[in-house]
């Protein structure tokens, strides 16, 4: 449901309040159970200008949204990092609930009704890719982020084994062949090295 443009009058906001920190432009936000939208850093309240139905459909969305990027930026630490794996368990039964609840009551993420609900919002496609749609079968089934790590942080190696991968880091790492840099990996000589890799 295309939401009418806000006209001068409206823009300006006698109690204008600031986006939170990070919020993208054009972004749904609840606050106060109020539908807004992040428009010049700042939150534009659009709550009348929707459906009851549709306000229900933006706040499940909004709600999965957060969710879901949540647990990616917790996925994103590295393994010993502040983030146990019961706390993933956690943000992932939280996400699951959720879109069940949501799927529950107004169908999956990619129905038509949900995607004119939410298309505005630059995180629609990353909703769109917790569902794979089946179009033959009409269905949808979860992604893999409902039930495992799906993204890790990638960490610069201090360590190889073999000359071979100690090679393969330095031309991913350093951009070239670095000797120094291989030689530390495989802690061995400098010289010791370069005869191997030939």
């Amino acid at each position: 449901v295309p939401m009418p443009a806000l006209s001068a009058a409206s823009k300006v906001s006698v109690t204008a309040v600031a986006a939170p920190e990070g919020t993208r432009p054009g972004s749904f936000v609840l606050l106060g159970g109020r539908i807004h939208v992040a428009q010049n850093g700042e939150l534009v309240d659009v709550h009348d200008r929707t459906s009851a139905t549709v306000r229900q459909r933006i706040a499940g969305m909004c709600d999965i949204r957060d969710r879901a990027r949540k647990l990616l930026a917790a996925q994103m630490h590295n393994i010993g990092d502040a983030v146990s794996d019961s706390t993933l368990m956690d943000l992932r039964r939280g996400l699951n609930g959720s879109y069940d609840r949501f799927v529950a009551k107004h169908g999956y993420l990619t129905s038509r009704a949900n995607a004119l609900a939410f298309r505005r919002d630059p995180d629609y496609p990353l909703l769109l890719s917790l569902e794979h749609f089946d179009e033959e079968e009409e269905a949808a089934t979860k992604a893999d982020i409902f039930h495992r790590r799906t993204v890790c942080r990638i960490v610069e190696p201090t360590r190889a084994a073999e000359p071979d991968e100690a090679l393969a880091h330095s031309t991913q790492w350093r951009g070239r062949v670095d000797l120094d840099y291989i030689a530390d990996l495989l802690q061995a000589d400098r010289v010791a090295v370069a005869c191997e890799l030939e």
